[in-house]
C-alpha cells in the first residue's frame, strides 16, 4: 500500500463499520472525525467510535493511515467501562478479518517506513 500524496496534501483514512466493511477515504490534511462522518454518511447513534483503538473527540484531526472503527455499543455498556469492552462486536468474522488485515497492513507500512528512515 505504497501511495503517494497529492499536491493538495491528502491523508488516507481506513474506515471500518459492521455490515458495511472496510473502506478507504482520502481527506484533506487537517480533516476531522466529524468531516469523515459527514462524508461517509455514517451514524454514531448507539455506536462506539475508535481511532486506532482509542475513543476520540469529534474535533480531533485525523492523520494519514489512521484506522477509524465504529462498533455497536454492548447492551450493558456503562460510561466508565474500558474501551476494550466494546470490541466483542468484532466477533463478526468478516469485520474481524477486515480489521485485522487493515491493522496488519498498517504495521507493515510503519515498519517499511522505519527501515527506510
Amino acid at each position: 500500500m505504497n501511495e503517494s500524496r497529492t499536491a493538495t496534501e491528502e491523508i488516507l483514512v481506513h474506515f471500518i463499520r459492521p455490515g458495511v466493511g472496510a473502506r478507504d477515504y482520502r481527506l484533506a490534511e487537517g480533516a476531522t472525525l466529524a468531516d469523515l462522518l459527514r462524508l461517509s454518511g455514517a451514524s454514531t447513534t448507539g455506536q462506539a467510535v475508535f481511532i486506532d483503538g482509542v475513543p476520540p473527540e469529534e474535533a480531533l484531526r485525523l492523520r494519514d493511515g489512521v484506522v477509524v472503527t465504529i462498533t455497536p455499543l454492548p447492551r450493558n455498556a456503562s460510561g466508565d467501562e474500558p474501551w476494550r469492552a466494546s470490541l466483542p462486536a468484532l466477533r463478526d468474522e468478516d469485520v474481524s478479518r477486515e480489521y485485522s488485515e487493515v491493522m496488519r497492513s498498517r504495521r507493515e507500512s510503519d515498519a517499511d517506513g522505519e527501515q527506510r528512515g
